[in-house]
């Protein structure tokens, strides 16, 4: 494995869940993580393509 600096290089890192935001309901933890950021960019990518995709715009003029 490489070193760098002292420090040994280790991939599963990425992988790692980081609070942004905590939140505590109860005995629950329902905390805001880089990974539920994550899914929330990949739906709004997904409907954004989805709804400009679905326009009317057209580059061949129809009859409306």
């Amino acid at each position: 494995m490489a070193k760098e600096a002292g420090k040994q290089f280790d991939p599963i890192r990425q992988f790692d869940l980081h609070n942004m935001v905590d939140i505590q309901i109860g005995k629950y933890d329902i905390s805001f993580t880089n990974s539920s950021f994550m899914m929330v960019v990949a739906v709004v990518c997904i409907c954004l393509f989805l709804y400009l995709s679905t326009t009317k715009k057209s580059l061949v003029p129809g009859r409306w």
